[in-house]
């Protein structure tokens, strides 16, 4: 297909990555290059929570790079930024150590984290023929919107400027949704020809069967997964759980880890809480089990947010056919794909959590749950779809 040699991905992710047969939105990208013919070298931290040293994995042909660094994600706002500013350099180290003699058709890179400017300019159009950003998080707006740092502080202005530099280090950069990329050009300089909308997407032939457990009781199964953190408008969740409480034959599940579980934690404990339990992060495999034997899946995004995030855990709850309850902010364009797909209904921020609890009362009518229920595979499959990402990033190269 490729003739003698093989075109070569190099991919650069905060996220951990161990197994590239473990069903994400990363490892089932990295896995059609490979099944594409493609050569990957990932390289991404093991942060020091693990008690790991770096070190290299080969998964499937896949060369997985850990490189120690401090904990960057779910941990304390000092301890991040500090391993923030450190990340560049073990990047730096990490791939001059392992891959300093190597070249590579395409540098796929994710955001967070933006403080790589140097790193990528190491990779120059040498080493790289072509850049692409997959932009995941939008820095430092996010930490502005949640009051975690000031529009006037040094750190703001200093990660703003680098911002705005790194975008510019790209050849293409591939946003979440519409409103996201929408948003990137209004408050940057980009020329609109290098940025297109390239959705979080799944390989849906990784998941496991669905053994359709649903409605085996009267009981109403919501459940949440993933990040828990100030993102996530805490607050505005443990109000949900006291409601939740009151009512008859319906039950939550919180599957996850982050900054606030220990909040939500104690707030059950204290309010002896019956019918919402919080469970630390399952394996994947008992993750997807629970998804399959819940009705609803819940999704939250703190009100504050200007900036529109677009949830990655949307995609697991449309694999197994959970009807979507949305409560974000208003900023966000999640909610347009929940409403124009028939998947659930959106509600936004304090001012419309008992509006959120009422449709969530109706969904205990099967009939009307059912209704939403039935359009989810269709919508993983037409708009996030595996095959979509990798032919926006392969086709750049075809046409350089």
């Amino acid at each position: 297909m490729f003739g003698v040699n093989k075109r070569k991905i190099l991919f650069i992710t905060l996220a951990r990555i161990d197994d590239i047969n473990v069903s994400g939105i990363y490892t089932d990208l990295i896995s059609k290059f490979v099944s594409e013919g493609y050569d990957a070298t990932i390289i991404c931290p093991i942060e020091r929570r693990f008690g790991l040293n770096s070190r290299i994995i080969n998964s499937n042909g896949v060369r997985i790079i850990q490189v120690k660094s401090l904990n960057i994600q779910k941990t304390n706002v000092l301890e991040k930024i500090v391993s923030t500013f450190l990340l560049e350099f073990i990047l730096i180290k990490s791939f001059l150590k392992n891959c300093k003699n190597e070249s590579y058709d395409i540098g796929l890179f994710t955001t967070p984290p933006i403080f790589i400017t140097n790193f990528i300019k190491l990779l120059n159009k040498k080493r790289l023929k072509i850049r692409y950003l997959l932009l995941k998080d939008i820095f430092p707006q996010n930490a502005l919107d949640l009051n975690i740092v000031n529009k006037f502080s040094p750190f703001y202005l200093y990660s703003r400027f680098i911002e705005k530099k790194l975008y510019n280090k790209f050849d293409f950069i591939g946003c979440m949704s519409k409103a996201n990329m929408n948003y990137i050009i209004k408050h940057n300089t980009i020329n609109k020809s290098r940025i297109e909308v390239n959705p979080n997407s799944v390989d849906v032939s990784k998941y496991p069967k669905k053994k359709n457990n649903k409605k085996k009781t009267k009981e109403l199964k919501l459940v949440y997964g993933g990040n828990l953190g100030l993102p996530q408008n805490p607050i505005l969740i443990t109000k949900f759980i006291s409601k939740i409480e009151n009512l008859d034959n319906i039950c939550f599940k919180i599957i996850g880890s982050g900054t606030e579980f220990k909040y939500i934690e104690s707030y059950i404990i204290k309010n002896n809480i019956s019918k919402t339990k919080i469970l630390r992060s399952l394996t994947k495999a008992s993750y997807f089990e629970e998804l399959d034997n819940s009705d609803v899946g819940l999704i939250f995004l703190n009100e504050k947010f200007t900036i529109p995030n677009y949830p990655s855990r949307l995609l697991d709850y449309l694999y197994f056919d959970l009807a979507i309850i949305s409560n974000t902010d208003s900023f966000t364009d999640i909610d347009e794909i929940i409403v124009k797909e028939n998947l659930g209904k959106s509600f936004y921020g304090m001012r419309d959590l008992d509006k959120m609890i009422s449709e969530i009362i109706k969904l205990r009518n099967i009939t009307y749950l059912k209704s939403f229920n039935n359009n989810s595979q269709s919508t993983l499959l037409d708009f996030f779809n595996i095959e979509t990402t990798f032919n926006l990033i392969d086709n750049k190269f075809k046409n350089d």
